[in-house]
């Protein structure tokens, strides 16, 4: 696999998840089988905003030559995934998330071992 078709599936999966989170919060956090209040939607969606970011830069940068430039993008989807694949595994884990957190961190570690491995094989 090359590193371009990561970018390229990185970009569509933030372009769900950011639209998700921008647009319709309640319904996501419904699937995930919990709530949140006024400021919770309020910062959901500026997280949905944040994401729509990542798939912008994912995007863009996928045609990016290896060098400096291309590994400050993948080593800061590295963060960001494996930031937000221990949020939820733990969310999972306290209840506060149901099962279906499960695929979402999946995700997230997915992303992380996709930009480590190809960075260096690429």
């Amino acid at each position: 696999m090359k590193l371009k078709i990561v970018f390229v599936a990185h970009a569509l999966a933030e372009v769900i998840f950011g639209l998700g989170f921008l647009l319709t919060p309640n319904i996501l956090f419904g699937l995930l089988g919990t709530s949140t209040d006024a400021t919770g939607i309020v910062l959901s969606q500026i997280a949905g905003a944040v994401i729509l970011s990542l798939a912008i830069i994912s995007w863009f940068g996928r045609d990016v030559p290896a060098g400096t430039l291309r590994d400050a993008m993948v080593w800061s989807f590295v963060l960001a995934h494996s930031a937000a694949g221990i949020v939820v595994a733990l969310a999972v884990w306290a209840g506060t998330f149901n099962w279906l957190g499960w695929p979402a961190a999946a995700l997230d570690v997915f992303f992380v071992l996709m930009f480590v491995w190809l960075r260096q094989h690429d």
